[in-house]
């Protein structure tokens, strides 16, 4: 078995050769195999063992997993989750309740370490969360079971049959313990363990087997699909000029709905999808379905996405798709000379003395003022309601809503824009304008300040 999970790992390119790795260690015959067979084959193994507030007897198989971990000289990790509790306040069952939970350790612990983190599912496991997928009526991505790697997740015994972890223990002489959940027919994974594999075994002795290829095949076709889908929405966006559209790269996509039609109907389903995806959110195949009936018929519909977290508004000229995170507000003292930067906002703003002459456009990137004009320390921070300023050469105050509307600048942009104020109010807003009352006027002291894209490196 050592030689084959070697070789899987190199096929995939899991791991890297004696680099740490953490194992997701129930304690069981699949996990105390993976970590066993990662620890002959050199890497620098840690068990990560999370006790699942379920079972008495949970508390000694812990102490027992700890002891089998220290004796192959494994490092011992462990958490603890109440999954009754968390199963109550979420509102899902116990088996959904206890994987989030799992996987919320597994996040802990990545973040920790900095390891990948192996978890010992096997062929069986796959070929069952394949039948669950199907019957939920999932699409190819749910029908291509158990992904081999996601994110920081790895799966190095896909290869395996649950009976060669259980032998490969037995012959080695290790311990493991049998989790009484898994002879319980109420789960539905139990069940199809239970009955529906051996009914398809009876039929074809290797239907698990056939369950795997079937899933390489599904998985490799779903990625190419995959890929054609996010051509499609790269030949068919709609390029915006606007100075300030760095600021919502990632949280406005506006398509034409003319090219899209020209594409199949199902890759525009699964552009949708991929859409949703790229904002965060979750589109459901109800909702990608009405989305591409929508583009197809040039019908107009706005839907939000699963979890509420983005939108798409469809017409017959344009897609729109938002993200409908809440940004979080912000108070920035304003570096003079120097760089003011938002990591989160994706910005940087630069000040420095200068001798230049104000910039002549009003909508620039780039300010000249009288800093001798300005009353109090500097600082930037996003627009908010009530907002008002006098703009340069305009004969009274106006509300910053209106500006900001009037120049097309859209909510995302509006709320990650940084307008510098002083004490008083707003002195500029950039790509619009400056305040009147800070104008340069004479040959004195003046200030620059330019915005950037975080990580565009300039001089001060």
């Amino acid at each position: 078995m050592l030689t084959r999970l070697q070789a899987f790992i190199a096929k995939h390119s899991l791991l890297e050769s004696g680099r740490s790795v953490a194992v997701g260690y129930s304690g069981g015959a699949d996990s105390t195999c993976l970590l066993h067979l990662l620890y002959r084959a050199g890497y620098d193994v840690v068990a990560a063992h999370l006790h699942h507030g379920q079972r008495l007897e949970a508390g000694d198989e812990q102490e027992r997993c700890e002891q089998f971990a220290n004796s192959i000289g494994a490092t011992f990790l462990s958490g603890h989750a109440d999954v009754p509790a968390i199963a109550t306040a979420t509102k899902v069952g116990i088996e959904e309740a206890g994987r989030n939970a799992r996987y919320e350790f597994f996040h802990q612990v990545n973040r920790r370490l900095g390891a990948k983190v192996a978890t010992a599912h096997t062929a069986d496991d796959n070929a069952e969360s394949m039948l669950m997928n199907l019957a939920r009526g999932s699409g190819m991505a749910g029908l291509a079971g158990i992904p081999i790697e996601r994110d920081y997740v790895i799966r190095p015994l896909l290869w395996a049959r649950k009976h060669e972890t259980r032998r490969y223990c037995e012959e080695n002489g290790l311990w493991f313990h049998d989790d009484p959940a898994n002879e319980d027919s109420k789960f539905a994974r139990v069940d199809i363990r239970s009955n529906v594999i051996p009914a398809l075994e009876r039929l074809n002795s290797k239907a698990v087997d056939s369950a795997s290829r079937f899933a390489d095949i599904l998985r490799e076709e779903d990625a190419l699909l995959d890929a054609m889908a996010a051509a499609m929405l790269e030949n068919s966006e709609i390029a915006n000029e606007h100075p300030l559209q760095f600021l919502v790269a990632d949280l406005e996509i506006v398509l034409s709905t003319g090219r899209l039609r020209h594409y199949p109907f199902a890759i525009v389903r699964r552009g949708i999808r991929l859409l949703a995806g790229a904002l965060g959110a979750a589109a459901d195949f109800e909702q990608a379905q009405k989305s591409a009936d929508a583009i197809r018929l040039g019908e107009e519909v706005a839907i939000t996405f699963e979890g509420g977290l983005a939108v798409v508004e469809i017409d017959a000229e344009t897609v729109r798709a938002r993200s409908l995170r809440r940004m979080p507000s912000y108070r920035q003292p304003l570096t003079i000379p120097g760089e003011t930067i938002s990591d989160e906002m994706r910005w940087s703003l630069v000040a420095w003395e200068t001798s230049e002459e104000p910039a002549r456009e009003r909508a620039s990137l780039t300010a000249v003022i009288d800093p001798g004009q300005a009353q109090g320390n500097l600082y930037v921070r996003p627009f908010e309601p009530g907002d008002r300023m006098q703009p340069y050469g305009a004969k009274s105050e106006r509300k910053l809503q209106d500006l900001l509307t009037n120049s097309h600048v859209t909510s995302g942009m509006k709320a990650k824009l940084p307008i510098v104020h002083d004490m008083i109010g707003p002195i500029w807003i950039p790509a619009i304008s400056i305040a009147d009352r800070v104008k340069v006027t004479g040959a004195g002291r003046r200030l620059a300040m330019r915005l950037n894209p975080l990580g565009t490196r300039e001089a001060v």
